[in-house]
């Protein structure tokens, strides 16, 4: 009976141990991932944040584990790796794929180091020395965990609070089509995760009637197949768009050239528009613009 009683608590210590160095690398990569968007303002979602960090937390406690020492082991992590960011930057353009990798590559190894330090630091603690033993790493890695958890919760309670200080961001632009130049005000939404399926490119939403004051009667033609003529059909755009639980194909044109007008100068911009019959006053504007079409610019340019 002792000899069972024994293996059943050791059977759960391991099952301990393996739980709580999931929780570690899963806080890690949430960190690493979330801080890389922050840094980068790329719109992400909670869905596709915490997918990501899991996919990234269950092959650092099983494939590292089962693949230790064999030759499989890096490129797969490498596999693993684009998994992660091509799942956290859903939509995004490929060059904006690669810098985020690199980002979190960096955050990564920023919070893995300093997750590391505290590791390996916590029984060099005076008041902690009687709780933690050398014989005992479980007590150390929960105590970790604890710190980490509350580490989080901090670090929200301190965006949350710039969050609510900061202001609705707008900026005017300037669209070109066909040698006209048409000015606007458009808000920022960082909620706007819509691209052309086809070059990634993001997409702004418009109402009728501005789209008939830049376009002219091509917003009206672009409804009626027999009225569109071949240079027409080139810029028409397809744009399947998420309205909360609704979900919406609109029809656009992309623009020949769009500039944002920043503190200094015009700053040219990739972006595709697409027209929101039901649409046309978003927060008091009439247009709006996704905060991943404004990544080149600084925010402080704005």
């Amino acid at each position: 009976m002792i000899k069972y009683s024994k293996r059943i608590c050791e059977a759960l210590m391991k099952t301990l141990y393996i739980d709580i160095y999931f929780l570690i690398n899963f806080t890690v990569d949430l960190l690493a991932l979330y801080f890389s968007a922050l840094f980068y303002k790329l719109p992400i979602t909670t869905v596709r944040l915490m997918l990501s960090a899991f996919i990234g937390a269950a092959y650092a406690v099983f494939g590292i584990l089962l693949l230790e020492n064999s030759v499989y082991m890096y490129p797969i992590s490498v596999l693993i790796l684009i998994t992660m960011i091509i799942i956290i930057t859903k939509g995004s353009h490929i060059y904006r794929k690669i810098k985020y990798c690199i980002l979190f590559l960096v955050f990564e190894i920023l919070i893995g180091g300093l997750v590391f330090y505290g590791y390996t630091s916590l029984d060099k603690f005076e008041p902690l020395k009687n709780f933690i033993s050398e014989e005992n790493e479980n007590k150390k890695l929960i105590l970790l965990s604890v710190l980490i958890l509350f580490s989080i919760g901090v670090l929200k309670l301190i965006i949350s609070l710039f969050n609510g200080t900061r202001c609705h961001k707008s900026v005017k632009l300037i669209v070109e089509y066909n040698g006209e130049k048409k000015s606007i005000d458009a808000f920022v939404d960082s909620g706007n995760l819509a691209v052309d399926p086809f070059d990634k490119t993001p997409v702004m939403l418009i109402g009728q009637k501005l789209a008939n004051e830049i376009y002219g009667n091509d917003s009206e033609k672009i409804y009626s197949i027999c009225e569109i003529d071949a240079s027409l059909k080139k810029k028409i755009k397809i744009i399947p768009v998420s309205f909360g639980a609704e979900k919406k194909i609109l029809y656009g044109i992309k623009p020949d050239f769009v500039y944002v007008k920043t503190k200094t100068n015009e700053e040219r911009i990739s972006l595709t528009i697409a027209i929101d019959k039901e649409g046309g006053c978003y927060g008091g504007y009439n247009a709006l613009i996704p905060l991943s079409a404004l990544d080149d610019i600084p925010y402080e340019n704005l």
